[in-house]
This record gives structure tokens, sequence and C-alpha cells, in this order.
């Protein structure tokens, strides 16, 4: 009989093979096979427990065999809310139950469960933030827009040249609260040719009043051309046009803007002589109320200049006693006496800079409340969208969506929308993957239709529960990897961001950060395993057995290629609905099952070899000494291992754990070449307690035996024997 090290090195080394050695036997297989087919099929608890085979696989796959007979138990424990503390399967104390229940997405786990969501909240943040960069985009094109006009103008020398330009004539259309989508360049050329000196001609007749001041605000003559010497616009006419389509086009103040404003304010101010004139100016006023962030009114022009003309030192004052403290600051910022006269500059510098900070702090207060609203709307309703017609339907939900996405909703009809929203993104030749529709793919990623244009499931690389079990892994591993629990949790942090974000493998493979943080959590080295590989593994059919991974030694691959949702060409696909296990809990299941068969084989011949293997796969686990004292198979390798008598499990509880506390360095387990030491200690006592211990120079003949234990190894051993161990 070989050794119980020996024993368990022949399995332990290469355990994807002796996994693989059990896989094949034809009584284990057809028990795999039928629980892979029947799962599918099961979607309650009872189901589930009334299927005795697949009730038992599970069962025996999680180390709960013994328990098999405890249905209402075990019902218990499958509908156990997992996310309250305070339920069945959180208050037992064996966690076999708990993870046993993660493995299934039955109504009390809802992490696992997928469900058909319009908007995953990742969708809906992203889209919330692609609303705000429009914001700023806007901003920045109203800009570009203006400063084009201004400079394009002044070259334009005849009607025609004018009406062929689209982007000036759009702003002189906006200026002037024309709409952009219905006009001729015949009509316009009408309009700006007109005599506005003739009652009669085409501009001034009843029905193009709304055309009127356009016309007014070009100097064509009837035949389209301009008189010598006379520019398609005068400078105050270029000033008015651009500055109305500045001010007036936007529902916001755009930074350029509120430069313009700013200016207009330093240049005006420094000409006032006495209150009346500044509330006489309304730019003016209206620069004050934005800068302290107030309502503009006409009828609070009396407050402004009650706060202006009053005299500071007087506690009775207006400027002292109002309750609205933003006069109160104005009132600081300006030097009028009591009768309205300035005493000396209206506004020191110091002053002035002062005011112009506030502005430029506020002047976009009131878009951004907006935003806000919109934003509360938006996600208020979305939460009662059903359908992409539902979305449609809703004029302010729709806007939002279409602003965030550069689209407008007034140019681009409601069908190419509809069959963009609808389209499947994995098809090359869906509406929205046209390159004439490019302009729609992000919208069309934003949302989760089907082609019926109900809610479907969402695109994820990874689901929530596996991301929640990697992350979960990789801050197991923290200490081992080296890292602070801080850098640990920046690490993950990073990990669950971008990953909601990945749309393809190449994206993935892309961030170095986000492989490092999958390939640690499970154990591999980053450096070991290459790009190439990896893209291999994650867009590997595990139902396919000539798929790279199921031609691989190492079976792991496997679990780790299920627990990502890219298909073979590296796109992502949905999740599906209706199962109580996603397709990685079946593999971990089914993993689970074979190194349990495993163990038990391994067994019948030398129960130190089970012993040794099952504590190798639990080593992970144990973070405290009740964690082994719990564990009747864990307490005999450590009290084995120790040299303790067996009579020490009758001592109370906390002096067991104190013994093993002084006696065993838990962390260690978590080096592999310590935990090997441990079990080869174990392993070594295990058989001088059992008499089954075989003589080292009897194990240099046995196949392989030297490369598995190693020449100083096999002379420990003996020395250990010749002891009288």
């Amino acid at each position: 009989m070989l050794s119980t090290y020996l024993s368990y090195n022949l399995i332990d080394r290469d355990m994807s093979r002796s996994i693989g050695r059990v896989a094949d036997d034809a009584v284990v297989a057809r028990e795999a096979q039928y629980y892979r087919e029947t799962i599918g099929k099961i979607s309650t608890v009872e189901e589930f427990l009334d299927d005795y085979r697949v009730y038992s696989y599970a069962m025996k796959a999680y180390g709960l065999e013994e328990m098999t007979y405890a249905r209402a138990f075990m019902r218990q424990v499958l509908e156990s809310d997992l996310s309250d503390s305070d339920s069945f399967a959180n208050k037992l104390e064996d966690e076999r139950y708990r993870n046993f229940a993660k493995a299934f997405s039955f109504a009390g786990n809802a992490e696992a469960q997928v469900k058909p969501d319009i908007q995953s909240d990742r969708q809906t943040e992203d889209l919330i933030g692609l609303y705000d960069v429009s914001v700023q985009n806007a901003g920045r094109a109203y800009a570009a827009e203006f400063e084009n006009y201004k400079a394009r103008i002044g070259q334009i020398t005849n009607v025609d040249e004018f009406l062929a330009d689209r982007r000036l004539v759009e702003v002189a259309l906006k200026a002037n609260v024309i709409d952009t989508r219905y006009y001729s360049a015949d009509f316009l050329r009408e309009i700006l040719t007109s005599d506005l000196s003739d009652p009669t001609s085409f501009a001034n007749r009843p029905e193009n009043r709304n055309y009127l001041s356009l016309a007014q605000q070009f100097n064509f003559q009837a035949d389209g051309s301009l008189a010598s010497g006379v520019p398609a616009q005068t400078a105050e006419q270029v000033r008015k046009t651009t500055e109305d389509y500045l001010f007036d086009v936007p529902d916001r103040i755009v930074p350029l803007a509120a430069d313009l404003m700013t200016s207009y304010f330093n240049e005006k101010i420094g000409t006032i002589t006495n209150v009346d004139d500044l509330l006489a100016d309304p730019k003016l006023v209206n620069y004050l109320w934005t800068a302290y962030d107030q309502p503009a009114s006409l009828t609070r022009r009396a407050d402004i200049r009650a706060a202006l003309t009053s005299d500071l030192s007087d506690p009775t004052s207006f400027a002292r006693t109002t309750p609205n403290s933003a006069l109160r600051e104005m009132a600081r910022l300006f030097n009028f006496g009591t009768d309205g006269e300035a005493i000396g500059p209206a506004q020191t510098t110091e002053q002035r800079t002062t005011l112009n900070r506030a502005f430029m702090s506020n002047y976009d207060n009131a878009g951004e409340r907006r935003d806000a609203t919109r934003e509360s709307v938006f996600r208020s309703a979305m939460a009662t969208v059903n359908s992409v017609d539902a979305l449609m339907r809703d004029a302010a939900l729709y806007n939002y969506v279409m602003q965030a996405y550069g689209l407008d909703p007034l140019t681009e009809t409601k069908d190419a929308v509809k069959r963009a929203l609808t389209s499947d993104l994995n098809d090359p030749n869906s509406f929205a993957n046209q390159p004439r529709n490019a302009r729609f793919r992000g919208l069309a990623e934003a949302f989760n239709f089907g082609a019926d244009g109900l809610a479907t499931t969402a695109r994820r690389a990874q689901s929530e529960a596996q991301v929640n079990a990697f992350t979960a892994d990789y801050l197991e591993r923290a200490e081992l990897l080296g890292l602070t629990e801080d850098q640990a949790e920046t690490e993950v942090r990073y990990y669950r961001e971008q990953i909601a974000k990945v749309s393809s493998i190449d994206q993935l493979l892309a961030d170095r950060r986000v492989v490092a943080v999958l390939l640690q959590s499970q154990g591999y080295d980053p450096e070991v395993i290459d790009t190439r590989t990896l893209r291999d593994v994650l867009t590997s059919d595990v139902d396919d057995p000539d798929s790279f991974v199921n031609t691989q030694s190492d079976r792991s691959l496997r679990l780790l290629a299920a627990s990502f949702n890219f298909n073979t060409d590296g796109t992502i696909d949905r999740e599906v609905t209706g199962k109580v296990q996603s397709e990685a809990d079946i593999i971990q299941t089914e993993e689970f099952y074979l190194r349990q068969t495993l163990e038990e084989e391994a067994g019948l011949e030398n129960e130190g070899v089970r012993l040794a293997l099952y504590f190798k796969r639990m080593a992970g686990e144990i973070k405290s000494p009740f964690d082994i004292l719990a564990d009747p198979a864990l307490q005999q390798v450590v009290r084995v291992a120790l040299g303790l008598p067996q009579e020490i499990a009758q001592s109370d509880i906390d002096a067991q754990a104190r013994m093993i506390e002084d006696r065993l360095d838990l962390s260690s387990f978590s080096d592999p070449r310590e935990l090997d030491k441990f079990l080869v200690q174990f392993a070594a006592l295990f058989d001088m307690e059992n008499n089954n211990f075989q003589d080292p120079a009897l194990a240099l003949f046995s196949s392989n035996a030297g490369a598995a234990l190693g020449a100083d190894m096999l002379s420990s051993l003996a020395q250990i024997n010749r002891r009288g161990f």
C-alpha cells in the first residue's frame, strides 16, 4: 500500500487529469448529463426537490449529501432571502447552506435572477452622463456657429451666396425664431430681396409678417445683389443677429454668452453715474440677478434701487433689514449715495471683480436646476416604461433621450428611432448597424428592447452575481497578492466600474487592470496567461466539445469562460431569463460533484488521502480556529498534523481554539508551499497513527514515485519512521 502522501500527491499533482478520469466514468457521466439536461427545465423549488436525481446530485456537489433526506429543511434554505441577514440560510452557521442557495436563482436569491430590464442601472447612469456631456457640447456648438457667422457673413456678396450657406441661414432663422425645418431658398430669396419701404412688397404681406424682422437685418437689393460698398449686414446687424442667436436660442446661458455678458457689464458700468442709469439697462439688471441666482423680475427693480442706495452704516436701512441676503451683498458692491448718485466710480475694480466671480459661478444655476428636474423626470418615467412605444409617447422622456445622444427629435423620424431601438446589435445587417445609421448605434446600446419593442435582458460582459463573486475572491486573495486592503478595494471598484462598460472582448482585453483582477481573482497569473489565450478562453463555446476550453488540460478554464457572456465572435450576448442556474453555476456544480466523487473514491483506498484532499480544497475558507472545530474532517486533519490525542475533542471549545492558534498559523494556508508542508506532516503522522506507512525504499520502485515526492522528502519521511513517530 502506498503511503498517504504518495497517494495524495499522485492525485493532487495533476488535479485536472484526476477529475477528468472521474468524469469519464460511465455512471458519473450519465448523472452529469441528466443534471445538465434537466436543471434547465426546472423553474421552482418544488420541481427541484421533486426530482431526486437532480436534487441529490446538487446536494452531493455542495457537500450536503447527508442532508438529502431533509427536504423541508432544504426548502427553507433555497427560499431564504440571501440579502436579509436574518433569513434562514444566513442564520445557519454552516456556510455550505448559504453557498448552496447562492448556486440557484430561486426567489430568495435576487442577485442571481435575470429579468427583462429596459435599462440597467449602468445604462441609465451612462445616458444621464451623456446628457450632461451633450449640454456642454451644445454650448461649444453654439459658440462655433456664432464665430463662424461673424467670420463668414462679411464675405457674402449676394443673396444666393447667403442662401447656399446652410449654416449662415440657420443661424439667421433661429435668431429670428423661425423654424429651420420648413423653408425654401426661393421663399427666403423673396423675403430678403423685398423693398421694405413698399407696404405691398412680399415681406410686408400679412402672411409673411414673421419674416419681416429677418428681412430688416439684411441689405440685399431687389435683384439679390449688394449696393457698392454696402455689406450683407452692417456691424450692428451682425451683432444683433449673433447675439439674438446666442442669447435666445439656447435654453440656458452658454459659456460664450456668459463671457459676452461680463464684457458688456464691465464696459458699461464705467459709464454709469447714478443708480437709475443702471436700472434702465435690462442687460445690467439681468447680470445682477444672475450673479446672485435671483429670479429676474422687472417689478423688483425697486428692491435693487432701495438696496443700492442704502446707507450701510444705518442698521435700519433697507439693505441691513431685508431678509434677502443677495440684495445686501449687491449693496456692498456699488458706491451709490442715498440720493442715487455715484460717489466716485459706481464700482471699484475690486467690487467689479467680486461681482464677476459671483456671476461666473452662478450663471448656469437655472440651467442646472432644469437639468436636475429633467433627470428626475427621466428616472421616474423609466420606472414605468414597458415598451419602445411608451418611451416614444412621452415627449419629455423622448426629448431627454434624444438630446443625450445628440439627435434632434424634430428632424429624426420616429420610425427610424424605433427601428434603431429594436435592432439586434449582434446582427451586422440590423438597422442600427448600417453605416448610414451609425448615429443611432449609441442610442440602441442604451436600451434593451427586443424586436417586438418589449423589454428584454441587458447585454453584460459579466452578470452581477459573477461580478460579486470575482471581486469577493479578489479581496480574499489581497494579502497573497501583496496588496493592502485599500489597494484591493481600489482595484475592485475599478473592475466593477469598467466591466459594466465592456461591450466587446477587445475592449476587455485592452484594459490590463481589469484583466489583472479577472485572472488574479481566480488564481491565475496575468504574466502566464497571455492575451491570445485569454481571448480563446472567453470566446469559447463551453457546450462545444471541440472548443478551446474543452480541449485544455486545465478544467478550470471552462468555468472561467462560462463566467462571462461573450459570443464566439467577441460580441456580448444578452443574459438568459428563466433559468434557475446560470451556465457558470451548472459547471461549478458539475466540478464540485466530480471533486466530491474523487475524494470519496480516494477514501475507499485510504481515508487519509480523502482528508488531505478535502483539507486542501477547504483551506481557503479557514479564517479562524472555530472554522476548523466546526468541521469534523478539518478537525481530524489538524489534530493528527499537530500530534494531538483524540481525547482533546472532549475539552472546552475555547481551550481547543487557543491551542490551535498557539500551534498553527492559519494565514500560512494561503501560501501553497506552506499548505503542502502542513499536509506532508499530516500524511506522515496519519500513516503512523494508522500503521499503514510504507518504507520509502519500496516507494522508489513505484511508478513516478521519485518525481512525485523527491529524494529530500523521502529521506525526511524515512527519518520520521526511524524516530518512532
